[in-house]
């Protein structure tokens, strides 16, 4: 009975994830096509630059919308079997495997930032105990996180072209700390650690001379969870700031995004193919952690 129930909450935020990044997805879609003023060819991605037809009267997004969905609807049906297209008639890399890639880097550094922002919270939220600790020492640190990611990047921006293993944990350890994000993660994690440990049960546990956090671990453990999936969008969004920044060495799906339409040539194909893989993704871990919520932290 549990495992079906599992597998129905799972199908269930697979369904919900997929509608909305099909409606997500279609919009940007629109987008594309009206701003793309090359005429239709086998793609509606590509256009060649020395294309001239001086007859065409555009793309419309309103008269246009048969072929919008028509062409939406087959790139969404290859997509289901991981086929995003080629970049373009002459290129043709694989714009999932391009998109893929990117994505696996952007995680890998999200993930690291948002171990080093737990352990320090953790870290943080056992030494306020302390009264000399937490007004000298916690307090200035966490005022440090108010600082945008920005100008730690250009302050210490030699970490963003550095190799070594060792600047790229002091880079996802400057995105842990900017912009606010330690600070939120911090707030969140110790309030919820208060709420916990002031419950009846643990308050009991307590009392009898038992160690609360025997009993109370479960919840603590599923509030970990929770706050720290829902932080993933955050740090994304900085991180996008860091790739950026980097000017090509960290070439996450952020910069993968922004450079297919604002730095190289256009390329709609590989723009469009790592929107969608990462609306997909994160929209998946969004309903995740409000099922995480709504399921086991509120009952």
């Amino acid at each position: 009975m549990i495992k079906k129930e599992i597998l129905y909450n799972f199908l269930t935020i697979l369904l919900k994830s997929f509608l909305t990044t099909l409606v997500i997805g279609y919009i940007i879609f629109n987008i594309i096509y009206v701003r793309n003023q090359c005429p239709m060819n086998e793609n509606i991605f590509w256009c060649q630059s020395n294309e001239q037809v001086p007859d065409w009267d555009g793309r419309y997004i309103i008269s246009d919308q048969p072929i919008i969905f028509y062409e939406y609807s087959e790139w969404v049906f290859n997509a289901l079997f991981l086929d995003f297209g080629v970049f373009d008639m002459y290129d043709k890399a694989e714009v999932f495997d391009y998109a893929l890639n990117a994505l696996s880097l952007s995680f890998f550094l999200i993930l690291v930032t948002l171990i080093v922002g737990l352990l320090i919270s953790i870290l943080l939220i056992f030494l306020q105990k302390f009264p000399f600790i937490r007004d000298n020492i916690i307090e200035p640190i966490l005022s440090l996180s108010f600082i945008h990611i920005a100008i730690y990047a250009i302050y210490f921006k030699y970490f963003l072209t550095d190799p070594s293993l060792l600047s790229s944990f002091l880079l996802c350890f400057i995105t842990a700390l900017g912009s606010g994000i330690l600070f939120d993660f911090y707030t969140l994690l110790n309030n919820e650690h208060k709420f916990i440990m002031d419950k009846d049960y643990v308050t009991f546990a307590r009392n009898s001379g038992f160690n609360e956090y025997r009993f109370a671990y479960k919840e603590l453990v599923m509030s970990i969870i929770y706050i720290s999936t829902s932080r993933i969008p955050i740090i994304f969004g900085s991180m996008i700031i860091i790739e950026i920044l980097s000017q090509g060495y960290y070439k996450g799906i952020g910069f993968s995004i922004w450079a297919n339409v604002f730095v190289q040539n256009i390329n709609y194909s590989a723009f469009f193919g790592s929107v969608f893989l990462s609306i997909a993704v994160f929209t998946f871990l969004y309903y995740l952690t409000e099922h995480i919520k709504l399921s086991v932290l509120e009952k």
